[in-house]
């Protein structure tokens, strides 16, 4: 009886280590990091970071040779195919922005406290020359930018300076680049209201995020007419529970579908040809900041605190979705010919520093980089097998 119970008791014993086998042996290769972890998203250009400087915006060049980078006290032109600064104009901080008019070579410029929308001829072997200002009042500061894709039209949220025992008013003034005058005025309001902003491609129509007293609203508004056209509803349990502050628009380029990224960690797809509610949304783990449409409609780029996803617009799905940390103000871009995609990136480097014990200590360093990618690269499958590898 004895033996009997010996064989069953090593018999127990040798299967359950039989058993346990094939899950130490697939843990143990699944740990296992490849030989070439980054491959398939090794940036094809890296800028550097100035300093600590944090970025707050980013624009790329129509063939994507050029890029604006929004800093904490100026804007900075980099040379891509060498990653060398071309030009510095000085900023105000933090709220200068710019954007690339990709057709005709111009970068627009505007300081949060200056009173003026510059036009600049830019070039890759040439200084930048002004070519025009935009005189938008004494008294005006600003906050957002929209350019159209035809390059006719630029869009700008002004404010009223604060000022003591008043409400700020906020609005939405319509230029035309060739002329330099105002075309129309939209959306004026009392209080911090104007967030994200997006022109479709003829200029014709404007959707504007705004925001006041609790009060979220996204609107898509007709600049000739002056006049709201459309009005997207947000559920009663986003209203109530999250909020849904929208930080960023952005129109397909048939002008039929509207992104926008929000506060509440969702990205929506709207149908901008008839409002209403949203017909499809993405939800990550952070704040969502920035949303782009590539430049054939294909692709849907948006980028948070940390997560960079791609999103295919005919199957409404997320495709890639990597997770890092990218930002504070997080920066994306797409060319107008749609080969690249610019994102901002910290990085942490270790530092031995003295303290005032006079003892020596540890501490992470970071700084805020530039990432440039090609965007057939991010597509390819390969990518997705290292997303969690490539952006720790």
């Amino acid at each position: 009886m004895c033996k009997i119970s010996l064989w069953v008791t090593c018999s127990t014993f040798v299967f359950s280590c039989l058993a346990f086998l094939p899950l130490a042996w697939s843990s143990k290769v699944i740990s296992k990091k490849p030989s070439k972890v980054t491959v398939g998203l090794e940036p094809k250009m890296k800028i550097p970071a100035l300093g600590q400087s944090a970025v707050y915006g980013l624009s790329l060049s129509g063939d994507g040779q050029l890029l604006a980078a929004v800093y904490g006290d100026e804007i900075v032109l980099w040379g891509l195919p060498n990653a060398k600064i071309i030009h510095r104009f000085p900023g105000q901080a933090p709220f200068s922005r710019s954007m690339f008019l990709p057709g005709n070579g111009l970068l627009a410029l505007c300081r949060s406290q200056g009173s003026s929308l510059e036009l600049y001829k830019i070039g890759v072997w040439e200084q930048p020359y002004r070519v025009t200002d935009f005189n938008l009042g004494e008294d005006v500061g600003w906050e957002n930018m929209a350019v159209s894709a035809d390059n006719q039209r630029i869009a700008l949220s002004n404010r009223n300076r604060f000022k003591p025992g008043t409400r700020p008013e906020s609005w939405v003034s319509v230029y035309a680049v060739d002329t330099s005058k105002e075309l129309s005025e939209l959306a004026r309001m009392a209080g911090y209201g104007i967030r994200g902003m997006s022109l479709t491609s003829d200029g014709r129509l404007l959707a504007v995020a705004t925001w006041w007293d609790g009060e979220h609203s996204l609107r898509i508004w007709d600049v000739e007419a002056r006049r709201s056209v459309r009005d997207f509803q947000y559920s009663l349990i986003d209203r109530w529970l999250s909020g849904p502050l929208a930080h960023e628009t952005a129109f397909s380029p048939d002008g039929k579908l509207l992104a926008s990224a929000h506060w509440d960690y969702v990205i929506r797809l709207w149908n901008a040809e008839t409002g209403g509610r949203e017909i499809k949304r993405f939800s990550f783990s952070n704040t969502m900041h920035r949303v782009a449409f590539s430049s054939d409609g294909k692709l849907i780029a948006g980028l948070g605190y940390g997560d960079f996803v791609l999103i295919d617009v005919k199957e409404q799905k997320i495709i890639h979705h990597w997770t890092g940390r990218f930002g504070s103000h997080p920066g994306l871009a797409f060319s107008a010919d749609g080969k690249s995609i610019a994102l901002t990136k910290i990085e942490s480097y270790p530092e031995r520093f003295l303290t005032t014990k006079g003892t020596y200590a540890d501490r992470d360093v970071f700084k805020e980089y530039i990432y440039v990618y090609d965007v057939e690269e991010l597509q390819q499958p390969r990518c997705q097998a290292l997303r969690y590898q490539a952006f720790r």
